[in-house]
């Protein structure tokens, strides 16, 4: 019996695999690692090369290498492929190999293959991090330009809704500048509208989180999404048992659903099949229950899948940045999507996307679970109208002029300050304190929160209401504000504004 060699026991017992094939890369020798790569025996392996190739777009640089070694008889660096094994099963293997030459010629080609598999998929998920960072780096910086965009139209449209409604009363019904009047007020609704869409994507909307059933929100627009899929798309809703209520705005919510479902209708122009399922999950510390990792708690899964076109790596890569659209000029903002992020990450979850051309796409919300069931609120009655003082704070002079002129014709007493610095020194040269503090959030200098927090150290009992189009940290910073703030959400009507003066002075009592 032959002494074995060193060499024999590494061939055989070695991490590593060795083989050599020919020109016509057909594999003529296989060493004994082949069930570990290949799920198979060495002889069996000795096949063609593509046999055990994917078609992973990655493969491309290394092929690319082995035929310049091939071709010029030269080592090449060792690259990496993706290899299919004969029972499906995929793994990364990093080629080390040589060209063997005899009189010039290639006679052979042999090397080794090491299994990477582990590797390259901690830094295909370490990109996949990366990517989302710099995607929600990015979606910050567009969601701070446009909520600022939005907090200066909104009190222009403020401004004209205001005066707009104060001119009503004045017209004769039916007349044409009653109508005209309508006309320059419904418009002015409109563009309140986009300022929506704005301050969603910016996630700086002032929802009305309550606490909502997922599973009846789906059912009741059944009816709707249908009508929305047409007659060639199969709707197919399915719900868990015993679903967990969430705390969110549900039309807002209603919108997401109606965005992604018109994603799906367009991604499926003859026919296919568009389900959404609602499932209870719980993550657990450190669980990434998506390429997003969430934080430990119970959530409400919804997923959003269609039979569609899906889409490559670069569409879903911009697919919730706001004016991004795959649609012909002039079919499509490209609002929808990333509103549809915004909405879903201001109310406290995530939303990703999984998609392969050809395979459909498949979106899925995570939004946390509402810990207790909100009780109805009562219905506030109103104060007696007109009686009182009242600090207005308001850097925009027109609307500051306009909320003036509307609570001085109801009665009350008015003192008027263009920012948190001047109230400060107003408030000090009045004999007795305002019974309520009015102000804007958002202001140079001294913002709204910090000014009420000033006030509130000599005044703690003084009322307060912010006049705002969106919402931000500041509200909350510092413990600014203690509770949940009153808010005027702008624009606003001269009612509503009544109206929000009237509750804010009436829960002082």
């Amino acid at each position: 019996m032959a002494e074995r060699r060193p060499q024999d026991e590494i061939l055989e017992h070695g991490p590593a695999l060795y083989f050599a094939y020919g020109p016509d890369q057909v594999l003529d020798y296989v060493s004994a690692q082949a069930p570990h790569f290949f799920d198979c025996t060495p002889e069996e392996a000795e096949v063609a090369w593509s046999v055990f190739l994917t078609e992973h777009p990655g493969n491309a640089k290394g092929l690319e290498r082995r035929a310049r070694a091939m071709a010029t008889g030269e080592r090449q660096p060792p690259f990496e492929l993706e290899l299919r094994s004969r029972g499906g099963r995929r793994l990364w293997v990093e080629v080390h190999e040589t060209p063997v030459l005899r009189e010039g010629r290639l006679v052979s080609m042999v090397g080794s293959l090491t299994d990477v598999t582990q590797r390259k998929r901690r830094e295909e998920q370490r990109t996949r991090f990366e990517d989302q960072f710099r995607q929600a780096q990015k979606m910050e910086a567009v969601g701070r330009l446009a909520g600022g965009v939005a907090h200066d139209f909104n009190n222009l449209l403020g401004v004209i809704l205001g005066y707009a409604e104060m001119l009503r009363p004045s017209m004769l019904p039916g007349g044409r500048e009653a109508r005209r009047l309508g006309e320059i007020a419904q418009a002015a609704q409109r563009a309140a509208g986009l300022t929506k869409q704005l301050l969603a994507l910016s996630r700086r909307q002032v929802l009305d989180p309550q606490v909502v059933d997922l599973s009846t929100v789906a059912r009741e627009m059944e009816p709707q999404l249908r009508g929305l899929l047409g007659e060639d798309v199969r709707l197919e809703l399915r719900s868990a048992p015993e679903l967990w209520a969430v705390m969110a705005d549900r039309s807002q919510l209603q919108h997401v659903l109606m965005d992604l479902a018109n994603n799906a209708r367009d991604a499926m122009p003859e026919g296919g099949v568009l389900a959404i399922e609602l499932v209870n999950v719980t993550v657990g510390e450190g669980v990434a229950a998506t390429p997003t990792v969430l934080a430990a708690g119970r959530y409400v899964r919804v997923t959003v899948s269609d039979s569609g076109r899906g889409m490559d790596p670069s569409t879903r890569a911009h697919l919730f940045e706001p004016f991004f659209t795959t649609k012909p000029k002039g079919e499509g903002s490209g609002l929808s999507l990333a509103m549809a992020y915004g909405i879903v990450r201001q109310s406290g979850g995530t939303i990703d996307v999984l998609s392969t051309p050809g395979h459909g796409s498949t979106f899925t919300l995570y939004l946390p679970a509402a810990e207790d069931a909100a009780r109805a609120r009562a219905a506030l009655p109103v104060s007696g109208r007109g009686r009182g003082t009242l600090l207005l704070v308001e850097d925009e002079e027109m609307l500051r002029r306009l909320t003036r002129e509307v609570l001085e014709a109801q009665g009350y007493t008015v003192l008027e300050a263009s920012g948190g610095s001047d109230a400060l020194n107003l408030l000090a040269e009045q004999d007795g304190p305002p019974d309520l503090l009015l102000t804007d959030v958002v202001m140079p200098g001294l913002n709204g929160p910090q000014l009420a927090q000033q006030i509130r150290r000599q005044l703690p009992h003084l009322p307060v209401l912010f006049m705002t189009g969106y919402t931000d940290e500041v509200l909350t910073q510092d413990g600014a504000v203690e509770g949940a703030p009153a808010l005027l959400k702008k624009p606003f009507t001269p009612e509503a504004l009544l109206r929000a003066v009237d509750e804010a002075l009436w829960r002082r009592k």
